[in-house]
């Protein structure tokens, strides 16, 4: 039986009465927390094949040299636009009732990386930061959320993804001691989302296993800040719903030229 936690001069409380409750308080105060998203097993085995094949139509595009001298080779950019599939992803329902709550009114897809730890190798993203540029600002709400959709399992072994806890809601990066004393490396299975408040810091570990782990990154934050890439230039190739071109920015992706123009896109 659960034990009913008491105190002195409480008046408000936090009620939790769902998974999306409880998905909620978790990144609020911890900055993170981790949400089984609606994909069946057989749908993450078919995910995880798409973002091996994509991977490799990505650099045969881009080119190995030039991906590695960048920094780039481990990253799929934008994903969905090389393959569809990657849309459903952003869509996921359970995903998006807990954004719902997050970030409230509106809000869009910022951004969508497929990542490849690759084993006993190093890794770019093995170095604390936060998915947002602006490194050194915090809110009281959300500006951006990250959604990562495990498609091979996250555990010690394979790198899986370290966080410092609550350090979303202070812009200055902790002491070394603090970190060492508070770091939390995230365990999940395939097919679960880890959510992060996008000023979390985090960091990927090095994967010690034979095997690549893959994940497909999702940020979305409210609309005026600016897409990592604009979405409607690469995804107008595909007949999208409404809906979907909402969820992509594509209202919010281009700047008016003019004030007449400005005018004219309000009186729509």
């Amino acid at each position: 039986m659960k034990q009913e936690n008491s105190g002195y001069g409480i008046i408000e409380k936090t009620e939790v009465t769902n998974d999306v409750d409880k998905s909620v308080e978790e990144i609020t105060r911890n900055g993170y927390a981790i949400v089984k998203s609606e994909f069946s097993l057989k749908n993450i085995n078919r995910l995880a094949n798409n973002l091996s094949s994509t991977q490799e139509k990505y650099i045969q595009k881009y080119g190995k040299a030039f991906l590695k001298s960048i920094n780039e080779l481990d990253q799929i950019r934008l994903p969905m636009s090389l393959d569809i599939s990657f849309l459903e992803i952003a869509k996921d329902k359970n995903l998006n009732n807990v954004l719902k709550r997050l970030i409230p009114g509106r809000y869009v897809l910022n951004q969508q990386n497929g990542v490849v730890n690759p084993p006993k190798k190093q890794f770019d993203q093995a170095k604390w930061h936060r998915d947002l540029p602006y490194q050194h600002y915090t809110s009281n709400r959300p500006l951006a959320i990250n959604a990562l959709l495990c498609l091979d399992e996250f555990n010690i072994e394979n790198g899986a993804t370290s966080v410092i806890p609550g350090s979303h809601l202070h812009s200055n990066f902790p002491s070394e001691d603090f970190i060492e004393n508070n770091i939390v490396q995230l365990e999940a299975k395939r097919g679960d989302f880890l959510v992060l408040d996008s000023m979390l810091f985090h960091r990927a570990e090095k994967n010690k296993s034979n095997n690549v782990r893959r994940a497909v990154n999702n940020v979305y934050g409210i609309p005026f800040f600016k897409q990592q890439i604009n979405l409607k230039n690469e995804m107008e190739k595909y007949k999208l719903s409404k809906k979907d071109k909402e969820l992509l920015g594509y209202d919010v992706s281009k700047v008016p030229e003019s004030i007449e123009e400005f005018l004219n896109l309000r009186n729509k």
